[in-house]
């Protein structure tokens, strides 16, 4: 157990580190190190839901091999184009558009998660993210010229990309953990599982499944403020 727990706390320390080479690595010039020190000296430490995208990021990255093609950026509105990725097989793209949900139940996680989702998947939504795509993405994105047809106004939206992913973060206080037993963690797990799934069902717009594909990954924790706190101490250690 012992080595397994280091194992993990190594994993997700480089995760943190790669998320924040990533974070403003194309409006920075320096080493590895100092990219990583002004990252970290500028996260919004007390923004929950930075840390929702953190793990989102994590979590698509670590099961998907995505690659990150987008920093973060905001609209007129205000509203946050955050954790873009893309799968690339040969000339198909996947656009992987994140939507990641902090909150003290489940409940409000996934009602906050599912607005997310209706708005990342509106159309007007989609046009402003794909002419930021191609003006944010670094010149030396290895790939960028796969990238180009997103923003080919001659295609219609629909052709500009074979499939769009929306990878759905869900972070919430939950009893399972709090009240851990080993002996009925699973069942306890998979119930809550099913719970969120129906509520995403009964939340989510039946045309939107048409035009994306959501993909759940559900994470009760104790204390999210533990784990905003747990994070802070590890990035400053």
């Amino acid at each position: 157990m012992k080595d397994s727990r280091c194992k993990g706390k190594v994993l997700f320390s480089f995760s943190v580190q790669q998320f924040f080479r990533n974070y403003e690595k194309a409006n920075f010039s320096g080493g590895e190190r100092r990219l990583f020190k002004y990252a970290r000296d500028n996260y919004p430490a007390e923004d929950l839901n930075a840390l929702g995208d953190l793990c989102l990021h994590i979590a698509i990255r670590e099961s998907y091999s995505t690659i990150p093609i987008m920093n973060k950026v905001f609209d007129q509105n205000n509203k946050t184009f955050s954790c873009t990725h893309a799968i690339l097989n040969f000339d198909s793209i996947e656009l992987w558009i994140g939507a990641s949900s902090v909150n003290t139940t489940v409940e409000d996680a996934v009602t906050q998660a599912i607005n997310t989702v209706e708005y990342i998947a509106s159309i007007q939504s989609l046009k402003k993210r794909f002419y930021a795509l191609t003006s944010e993405i670094d010149s030396s994105w290895p790939h960028k010229e796969k990238l180009e047809r997103l923003a080919d106004s001659s295609l219609n939206l629909e052709d500009r990309f074979d499939k769009i992913i929306i990878p759905v973060f869900i972070m919430h206080d939950s009893e399972i953990i709090t009240s851990y037993n080993k002996d009925d963690f699973l069942k306890n797990f998979k119930e809550k599982i099913q719970e969120c799934r129906k509520l995403i069902k009964e939340e989510v717009n039946e045309k939107l499944t048409k035009l994306i594909n959501l993909r759940v990954f559900y994470f009760p924790v104790s204390s999210i403020n533990q784990i905003n706190g747990a994070l802070l101490k590890e990035l400053n250690s």
